[in-house]
């Protein structure tokens, strides 16, 4: 059971399912899932919105929240080192923020219809164009060989999906309405979908891009 004295503002697992991320109304709490416990807490008396770590590291990525009292506004990233409790990187995007993911390699941003990949010195390594996603749904797959991602295209009730293989990437149509989630399962290999009508949750092969089975 997870307790905390404070609001939650912001609540995710890290990329690969190792950890339990909160951003909360003064500061942020993360938990290590196995075995379960508390493992980084930080009460900035600043509110912390979205936000994420970097594997087994006390490197942090997040931005702020609509509150009064935001560490940062929506439209700032922060890279922070919070073994030293200090800003390592701090920088400024085009627009609000809606989702963040960070990795070994790589920094990404998702805003309202346009990701960005970064290098930890949050250097642009490449962006592009998304469908307007307004819930900042991204699903990511990384490890030491590959990164993959999936996000909603500007066509309705299509996906794209890529990798960091010359940043290649695929229109997938996956649903006949607008698509709300999007999962890779824990090898990368499969990509699960539904759409906002609810009612049928769709699997793909992401190496041929094949539908394998309807539930």
């Amino acid at each position: 059971m997870i307790y905390t004295k404070q609001t939650i503002l912001y609540i995710n697992f890290n990329y690969s399912k190792e950890y339990l991320i909160l951003g909360l109304i003064d500061g942020y709490e993360i938990y290590k899932l196995e075995p379960f416990k508390l493992s980084i807490k930080n009460k900035l008396n600043k509110c912390i919105g979205i936000i994420d770590i970097l594997e087994n590291t006390n490197i942090l990525l997040f931005s702020g929240s609509n509150h009064n009292n935001s560490y940062c506004d929506k439209n700032k990233i922060i890279l922070y080192d919070d073994h030293n409790k200090r800003e390592l990187v701090r920088k400024t995007i085009e627009s609000e923020i809606l989702n963040l993911k960070i990795t070994n390699k790589y920094v990404i941003l998702v805003l309202i219809d346009k990701i960005i990949i970064f290098n930890h010195n949050l250097n642009i390594i490449n962006y592009f164009n998304t469908g307007c996603n307004v819930h900042g749904l991204i699903s990511i797959f990384y490890n030491d060989t590959i990164f993959k991602y999936s996000t909603i295209s500007d066509i309705k009730g299509s996906i794209i999906i890529g990798n960091d293989n010359l940043f290649s990437k695929k229109i997938l149509n996956v649903h006949k309405n607008i698509v709300s989630n999007i999962c890779f399962n824990n090898d990368g290999n499969l990509l699960a979908t539904t759409s906002i009508l609810g009612t049928i949750i769709r699997i793909f092969n992401v190496n041929n891009y094949k539908l394998i089975k309807e539930l």
